[in-house]
């Protein structure tokens, strides 16, 4: 074997043990324990009308005074006309429309759990995380209503190796429809067939999104996702009536006396490529190929 060659196989022999060990020195983050925040904001909170005053945004079971709540409702105004003392969608029983209330309450408003990382070639695995569900009473059309509101979503990630890591709050901007219970809807069906309360929001993308960040020199993304069901697009006058523009939107309806539940997940990703970290015995084979080429050049220095 020529000196050149040896020194060749040599050399490309350090540059791929080089870049295995740059590489095995970062250290990817397998698990992370999620903490994920989800609120409807009551200053971008809308309602239609002022008559039967709705207060409805409840936090906790508190009324007002506080930027966030768990639920928005309007309807029937229990504290001017007796029965509960708060309008708080769970305490209303009677179906009756002259005194019901509809309602948006986040289910679950406080997600937690664990979830492992999808690195470069494996399948993301979706973890569920909030859900929020509208209730749609059939209320008098002398209530006030709502039109339109916002959602928040704030998430931490805990890695397993201890690193906290805060995503940016986000906003997702709804409106809403209450449905008239005439004969004919304002995009053109007739009743029950539009009854149902349209929630909607611009795009399919205006309620997921994703953010990167990077721990200990690894890439991640975070995806928070709205499930697959009931969102679609929605008829094009349907949307006009909203007031969107250019009478495109994605939501969903719920129908009189019923409710609709949205679920949302979660999945981290990495561009790492975890399958490229050696083992301590694939370093132990390469240090001692690494160990017979010197061997054989030095044998061949001596032979010549």
């Amino acid at each position: 074997m020529k000196r050149k060659t040896i020194s060749k196989m040599l050399a490309i022999s350090i540059l791929a043990f080089t870049a295995s060990a740059s590489q095995a020195q970062l250290v990817p983050v397998d698990e992370w324990t999620f903490m994920i925040d989800m609120a409807w904001d009551t200053s971008a909170t809308v309602f239609e009308k002022t008559n039967g005053k709705t207060v409805g945004k409840t936090i906790n079971g508190v009324v007002d005074g506080d930027t966030y709540a768990n639920e928005i409702s309007w309807g029937y105004d229990f504290t001017k006309n007796g029965g509960n003392s708060k309008n708080i969608y769970t305490n209303v029983a009677n179906t009756d429309p002259t005194k019901a209330r509809s309602a948006l309450v986040i289910t679950v408003p406080q997600a937690t759990g664990t979830i492992t990382t999808a690195f470069l070639g494996e399948e993301a695995v979706a973890q569920d995380a909030n859900m929020f569900r509208h209730y749609n009473s059939e209320i008098s059309g002398t209530f006030s209503t709502l039109k339109s509101t916002a959602m928040t979503v704030s998430v931490q990630l805990t890695a397993s190796s201890g690193e906290v890591v805060n995503i940016p709050s986000q906003t997702f901007e709804i409106k809403f429809y209450e449905t008239p219970n005439v004969s004919v809807c304002a995009w053109g069906s007739d009743y029950p067939s539009c009854s149902g309360d349209i929630f909607a929001v611009i795009s399919a993308e205006s309620m997921s999104f994703t953010s990167g960040f990077t721990v200990n020199g690894v890439n991640y993304t975070l995806s928070y996702f709205k499930e697959g069901g009931q969102f679609g697009a929605l008829p094009e006058k349907a949307c006009t009536a909203m007031g969107f523009a250019k009478g495109e939107c994605y939501g969903f309806t719920t129908s009189e006396k019923n409710y609709t539940d949205v679920l949302f997940n979660l999945s981290v990703t990495s561009d790492f490529d975890n399958l490229r970290v050696p083992e301590p015995e694939t370093y132990a084979m390469m240090l001692a190929g690494l160990g017979l080429v010197g061997i054989v050049a030095r044998r061949r220095r001596n032979t010549v």
